[in-house]
């Protein structure tokens, strides 16, 4: 995300992750996945906040972490974004991990990139040009940041 904190990739005990109030509460045949990690190992890692008490709160991932504590492995891999993230870059996040899911139909992945452009451009402001000096962010900006044409 343009002009936004980086986040490093670590790995992370699991028992320091908040999964916090999900929007999801029924994450669907977690013992599958869990065996599935288990033979396979973890595929994608889940994206968490650090917090202000040394521990983490969770970003997206919320079935890999449940099928992983299912599992009993003690530590996950994360993609880990610094503390005092703002609730739209919270949000941001959130989208832009739904939006890779391989069940969204064609309908639900276009909602969901148009609501990640509108949430980057009121986070960081509208680009209207393609100059590289120009802030703010354009549509082929975040097709870039999602890795579509």
């Amino acid at each position: 995300m343009p002009n936004s904190p980086e986040c490093r990739l670590d790995t992370v005990p699991i028992h320091l992750i908040d999964l916090g109030d999900r929007a999801r509460k029924d994450y669907k045949d977690i013992a599958s996945l869990a065996s599935d990690i288990q033979n396979r190992g973890q595929l994608q890692p889940i994206a968490v906040m650090e917090d202000s008490k040394g521990g983490y709160v969770l970003l997206a991932g919320g079935r890999r972490l449940t099928a992983m504590r299912h599992a009993e492995i003690p530590t996950i891999d994360c993609k880990i974004w610094p503390h005092g993230l703002s609730e739209l870059e919270i949000k941001s996040i959130e989208l832009m991990e739904n939006v890779m899911r391989e069940d969204l139909n064609y309908v639900e992945k276009v909602k969901l990139q148009r609501e990640i452009l509108q949430l980057q451009q009121t986070i960081h402001g509208v680009k209207t040009s393609g100059s590289p000096y120009e802030t703010g962010v354009s549509p082929n900006d975040v097709a870039n940041m999602l890795g579509i044409s």
